[in-house]
């Protein structure tokens, strides 16, 4: 439906990131880039079908 084509993590029982990196609200959104670092974290509720989000993400894409 939204067409996306780059990887998705769903951690619905935390045992990856509520322990390995300092999660302060729920629901946490982590970009990680393709050295594995965290690039931007996103804390509560988030649009993540609006321009500016997809736009950001074809520029991480690209790195």
């Amino acid at each position: 439906r939204l067409k996306i084509t780059y990887p998705i993590l769903l951690d619905t029982s935390g045992d990856v990131f509520i322990k390995k990196y300092t999660v302060i609200g729920l629901p946490s959104t982590f970009i990680i880039d393709r050295n594995g670092v965290i690039s931007e974290r996103i804390i509560g509720r988030y649009d993540f079908t609006s321009k500016v989000f997809q736009e950001k993400i074809q520029r991480l894409l690209k790195r």
